[in-house]
């Protein structure tokens, strides 16, 4: 249990009673949890929360059983956001994160403001944008694009790249942050603060990660930025049975952790 671990297992194997039994056994035999250290249980979807906190039955209280977003988003951005300075996202309009479908206004300050009003199909142009995603690039910064050249695509013009910004801040401005911008400014804080990391490190002396095949880069490093020191920290999955590759996760990351 002191000992950082990845568990490769295919479909039947019994990953979840895996992750069941070693969580009971954690909080069996730790002397590094307390009232205020709790072991961290993510998993990329609703239903598996559901299901693991429904398995742990009265132990669950000890267990911050939860998404990624939402564990990043309760515990890094909603108390550190202030710590960016120089990222335009008023903190009295912070409430959350959530899909965002830009509608009718939305489209209309964004054509306005990037200067393309030639775009008349709005149905189009709101599903692009809605698939903007952050993305590492090469030189290991953030960057703003979409996975697939088509994605931006209206008629036979594409979206200017230089105006992806543009509609995230305009988003920003109206206090709408989406599940990938939850990625963004967590990635920009840990980077940016050693005690943000040494919180999470206190607050969680075990990280463990279920269906870690469904990860992408941005959480991939941020799990290997908690796990530098202090943190245990154990990944579950199968690469074989990715289903998030139209976001940007990679079996790579799975196969190349730890």
């Amino acid at each position: 249990i002191d000992n950082h671990f990845k568990l490769c297992a295919g479909p039947g194997a019994g990953k979840t009673t895996f992750l069941i039994q070693h969580i009971r056994r954690i909080l069996h035999q730790s002397d590094r949890l307390s009232r205020a250290k709790k072991i961290a249980c993510i998993t990329y979807t609703n239903t598996g929360v559901e299901t693991i906190r429904s398995r742990l039955k009265e132990i669950a209280d000890n267990v911050e059983v939860t998404t990624i977003h939402s564990f990043l988003y309760n515990h890094i951005v909603k108390p550190y956001l202030w710590i960016l300075d120089d990222v335009n996202f008023p903190l009295d309009k912070l409430d959350g994160h959530d899909e965002i479908k830009p509608g009718y206004q939305l489209l209309r300050e964004y054509k306005q403001q990037s200067g393309q009003q030639w775009i008349n199909d709005d149905q189009q142009l709101s599903i692009a944008l809605s698939k903007l995603t952050w993305t590492l690039n090469n030189q290991g910064n953030l960057e703003l694009k979409l996975l697939k050249p088509f994605y931006g695509k209206i008629g036979k013009t594409n979206i200017r790249k230089a105006s992806y910004i543009i509609f995230k801040k305009i988003c920003w401005n109206k206090g709408l942050m989406s599940h990938d911008d939850v990625l963004y400014f967590s990635y920009l804080i840990i980077k940016k603060s050693e005690e943000v990391k040494d919180i999470i490190r206190a607050k969680f002396p075990y990280f463990l990660i279920d269906e870690f095949q469904d990860t992408n880069p941005i959480q991939g490093i941020i799990t290997k930025l908690i796990a530098e020191r202090e943190t245990i920290v154990g990944v579950i999955g199968d690469p074989c049975q990715s289903i998030f590759s139209f976001q940007g996760t990679d079996e790579n990351i799975f196969n190349q952790f730890f």
